[in-house]
């Protein structure tokens, strides 16, 4: 790996922890010696990511600023004005199945598909159209999914307004500006959203957690069971989530310098 490539030639590697899940996992856990694949450090931008990574006994960790967050919260004031439609359903797509067939020759191996959350929220189309007060529904693909992965919807659903968008077709941002709300599995476009004060909901059709920092209300197994449009809260009522301000860059090297002196590195 380049982490072990990097330590036989003397180079301190870090790893940039940008989600909530698998921490172990990204090195090859549970598989033996998984630890030679640690990098020396650990960077993680907010408080639930560092506790996980702390409660695991990853190793040094520093905290750092998550610019791509930033970068994206400062350039949505700019499409502020161009909220046309507030009456759209964004569902934000993933490659569940794609992934899983390219890892494990399964395309179900997670017990769920994206396919079969989207059919989900169709077949409920009426009543979470009340409750969340929509009229339409979009559909941003994922980079790995075909643009034609779910054209035939249209057909199968002829009395639900569907339309389809590449990830080339629009901003992120434009997206969910659009959006009424925002609904998904575990993508990181949903904290974004949220992030965003638009109201957001996780919807994972089996008994799994949602790895993201969002509030519980906001995570659902069961669509019957989905708060009403009022009650979903935006990010100010998540006191629990906070990301870390950026560092100086003399503080980050002392702070560096002074993790790996104690953890016998340098």
């Amino acid at each position: 790996s380049f982490i072990r490539e990097a330590r036989r030639r003397g180079i301190i590697s870090v790893a940039f922890l940008d989600h909530w899940i698998n921490y172990r996992e990204r090195f090859g856990y549970p598989e033996t010696n998984w630890q030679e694949n640690k990098p020396d450090l650990f960077a993680l931008s907010d408080n639930r990511a560092y506790a996980l990574a702390e409660k695991l006994h990853l190793g040094p960790l520093l905290q750092i600023k998550n610019y791509y967050i930033t970068d994206l919260l400062s350039e949505f004031d700019k499409y502020q004005s161009n909220e046309q439609n507030n009456k759209n359903l964004l569902f934000i797509s993933e490659a569940i199945e794609e992934h899983c067939l390219l890892r494990y020759n399964d395309p179900t191996y997670e017990g769920y598909t994206q396919t079969q959350v989207l059919i989900d929220i169709l077949n409920n189309y009426h009543n979470l159209s009340q409750k969340l007060q929509f009229e339409n529904i979009t559909i941003r693909l994922h980079p790995a999914e075909t643009a034609n992965k779910f054209d035939y919807l249209k057909h199968r659903y002829p009395n639900i307004n569907i339309s389809i968008e590449k990830p080339g077709d629009r901003s992120l941002n434009e997206c969910i500006t659009d959006a009424k709300v925002v609904i998904g599995i575990k993508s990181m476009a949903l904290l974004i959203a949220f992030l965003l004060n638009k109201p957001v909901l996780s919807y994972i059709p089996i008994e799994l957690p949602c790895a993201l920092p969002l509030p519980d209300i906001c995570c659902t197994h069961d669509l019957n069971k989905i708060p009403a449009f009022d009650d979903i809260p935006c990010f100010e009522a998540n006191s629990g989530l906070s990301f870390y301000e950026e560092f100086s860059f003399d503080k980050m090297l002392t702070d560096l310098k002074k993790k790996l002196t104690n953890h016998a590195i340098l």
